[in-house]
């Protein structure tokens, strides 16, 4: 079973979860209108695109998930939304606003400068309050300095599981996120 966008949107209504990754507004091809999320395995295992340092660098196994759902990517981002991870872009905050999210339990995660624009909307902020995590810089690696370990881009994007890490080592009470990740990861090992 697939999962376009129109479903996503209807499992959100029904489910409560714990994160909320805003990225920036869709890329101009191959956009599927959930964010990070390609079209195809072949796009979103490729280094240059950003679906594919989200995942990375949320810990996400890439080549078990492409085994588990071959025929659709959005099906792991369906799986990922069941078990606690919103992923949205920026430009529809209205929408997911418009579905009564985010609600105030949620703790979001702002990715890149078209994402931290929402901190300029207090109603939004508001509802995020107590957790907002913004990092500067998109995961698309175009532009990074990837030779400069101190380049922003490296200390979110570079590794397997860094965003998990900075989180953790930044909040407290983001240690859920870790236990998210690892039951993502044990769906994706029931083949």
């Amino acid at each position: 079973m697939s999962c376009n966008v129109d479903e996503y949107k209807s499992v959100i209504k029904t489910l409560y979860p714990k994160y909320l990754i805003l990225g920036n507004d869709q890329y101009p091809t191959n956009a599927t209108g959930i964010a990070f999320c390609k079209e195809s395995w072949k796009d979103m295992k490729n280094k240059t695109m950003s679906g594919y340092h989200m995942l990375n660098a949320l810990g996400i196994n890439i080549e078990k998930a492409e085994k588990k759902y071959p025929d659709n990517v959005s099906d792991l981002f369906r799986l990922m939304l069941e078990k606690g991870l919103i992923f949205w872009n920026a430009s529809g905050i209205n929408d997911l606003k418009s579905l009564g999210f985010p609600p105030k339990s949620i703790k979001s995660i702002f990715c890149g400068p078209e994402a931290g624009k929402c901190f300029g909307d207090p109603e939004f902020l508001e509802l995020c309050k107590f957790f907002p995590f913004y990092v500067p810089r998109h995961p698309c690696p175009q532009g990074a300095k990837q030779k400069d370990p101190r380049d922003i881009w490296n200390i979110f994007w570079s590794k397997k599981g860094e965003l998990v890490k900075q989180l953790t080592s930044t909040y407290i009470n983001a240690n859920d996120l870790t236990n998210i990740v690892t039951n993502i990861n044990s769906a994706l090992e029931n083949l």
